[in-house]
């Protein structure tokens, strides 16, 4: 489904009595089925009658896309009300952390201002650049189980010149179909949760006139280092969970007054403290209360070496701490693994689950967690408080992440099986070390992030009719000067090729030069 279907589909299940009032006739009409333009013809011949209780040649609309007391001119001098303010919240499906931080945005949104906003969360490679771009999270799923095409596709976005050739790239080939959907969706507010988002939509943003006033926000999701692709200096607020993002921020060029430090949004699970007991929270998910309990995550898409980190960890309790302990696995996705763990006998009580939703009770029923550095996951058990054994990173985006942990003394790097077993069980046999960990934990949790980040960027849309437009438009004359020399020196050559068929062409040498690497990675592989 397109972005523009899907918009109008959303629209009309949000549509709440919207009808746009005719006056004195008493005819209504449904905006669902009207254009904008129809709606501006309706008002030129409205009249006296235009507005419902007036005489002024108005008319009234009642829209999800509309926020009440703005006004937007019709064409005969009349004007109708926004009811909504619209913010746009873009990701991508490159793992599942960056949809979590969207997803605990929008719930904020919806929690906090409820019938005053509509918010809506589109992945944006697939729903608005479109091919060849949807083949974004396929590639990101092989690099995972990859590491050392990660590490390539990592340092090729962090090098100048490369990164600059991937931006003109993604530019002529995907300009006209973001702004397209850009224009079609009219928001109020954007908000990006992934950094491959920032470049492009920034640069089509600056040729739409209505965007001008929109407030751009940025909310970073990750804890000890970021990629120089978060950072753009035309973000009108950048949101970072730690003074050291804050310090990468600065250095990339953001000015002070545009960088928030709030924390990491996560889900609404864990907003509140819990309602029950530990032990009351493991009889109701079937867990034996007191005893010592270790929760292994996958991540929602599963994880290589689930399996044997499980086995070891069982071993490794049933040695050292005669089975006085028991094992909470999550396999997410992995139906396979799951499958496997279910027919295993164990030494130890041991519950195997697959894809869950109430993530917030299994940490809170749990004393440490085995889990990958993903920041997500790492936010989440800092507010359950608890210790954590990362067993696996991805080279470059989660190496500082798993820094973040160590220095802060709540976990352990382990990437073997056998020493991340061996580590539980040593926690498990010293219940004073898990503690001091626990109480270091949930002093670093920020539970309220999600709800502070949502109203700071609502505090910025209300006000951007004051402060935004002279200081975005400052800054766009500046980007504008900074980029002359390149538009002098590229003039001709993107003259050239912004026709159909170049861009189709250039598309198709993307794809076929990323097979190829591929395709040269996996032969590697077979011959060592």
């Amino acid at each position: 489904m397109s972005m523009e279907e899907r918009l109008s589909v959303e629209r009309s299940q949000a549509m709440d009595g919207a009808n746009v009032s005719g006056g004195s006739s008493g005819i209504l009409y449904d905006e669902s089925d009207m254009t904008r333009s129809s709606l501006l013809s309706m008002g030129k011949g409205a009249g006296s009658g235009g507005r419902q209780g007036g005489g002024d040649g108005r008319i009234t609309a009642r829209s999800s896309s509309l926020q009440s007391g703005d006004i937007i001119e019709m064409a005969n001098g009349g004007e109708f009300p926004r009811d909504r303010k619209r913010i746009l919240i873009l990701m991508s499906d490159t793992g599942g952390g960056h949809r979590a931080s969207g997803e605990a945005l929008r719930a904020a949104f919806e929690e906090l201002y409820g019938p005053q906003q509509e918010t809506h969360m589109v992945d944006f490679w697939i729903e608005c650049a479109g091919f060849p771009f949807t083949v974004i999270p396929g590639v990101y799923s092989f690099a995972q189980r990859n590491p050392s095409f990660w590490k390539f596709l990592y340092w090729f976005g962090q090098f100048g010149p490369t990164r600059g050739f991937t931006d003109e790239l993604f530019n002529v080939v995907a300009h006209r179909k973001v702004k397209k959907a850009l224009v079609d969706f009219d928001a109020d507010v954007i908000v990006s949760v992934h950094p491959m988002v920032q470049n492009l939509s920034l640069r089509v943003l600056r040729r739409i006139e209505r965007y001008q006033e929109a407030p751009y926000a940025i909310v970073i999701t990750d804890f000890g280092d970021a990629h120089p692709m978060w950072f753009h200096e035309l973000c009108d607020t950048c949101y970072v969970p730690t003074n050291a993002i804050r310090g990468i921020a600065i250095d990339e060029g953001l000015e002070e007054e545009q960088v928030r430090e709030f924390g990491l949004p996560v889900r609404s699970d864990f907003w509140e403290p819990l309602s029950e007991s530990k032990d009351a929270l493991r009889q109701r998910l079937g867990l034996k209360a007191g005893l010592p309990t270790v929760l292994i995550v996958s991540g929602g898409d599963g994880a290589v070496g689930l399996e044997k980190v499980a086995i070891a960890v069982a071993d490794a309790i049933g040695r050292k701490v005669d089975g006085e302990g028991q094992m909470v696995v999550i396999c997410g996705r992995n139906e396979s693994v799951r499958d496997r763990l279910c027919n295993r006998p164990w030494e130890i009580p041991v519950v195997i689950q697959g894809f869950v939703t109430n993530m917030g009770d299994w940490m809170g029923a749990c004393d440490c967690i085995v889990t990958k550095a993903g920041p997500g996951t790492i936010a989440e058990a800092l507010i359950r408080g608890l210790p954590m054994v990362l067993s696996y990173f991805l080279p470059g985006q989660e190496e500082g992440n798993v820094d973040f942990v160590i220095e802060h003394r709540v976990g352990v790097y382990c990437p073997r099986s056998r020493d991340i077993g061996e580590t539980v069980a040593d926690w498990f046999a010293d219940p004073e070390i898990l503690g001091d960990m626990s109480t270091r934990a949930k002093s670093l949790g920020r539970p309220q992030a999600s709800r502070e980040i949502a109203k700071d960027i609502w505090k910025v849309l209300r006000a951007s009719r004051e402060l935004n437009l002279g200081v975005r438009r400052t800054r766009l004359d500046a980007a504008d000067g900074s980029r002359k020399y390149r538009g002098r020196t590229c003039g001709r050559l993107r003259s050239a090729i912004l026709t159909y068929p170049a861009r189709i062409a250039i598309a198709l040498l993307f794809i076929i030069l990323l097979v190829n690497f591929v395709v040269e990675i996996l032969h590697m592989k077979e011959d060592a």
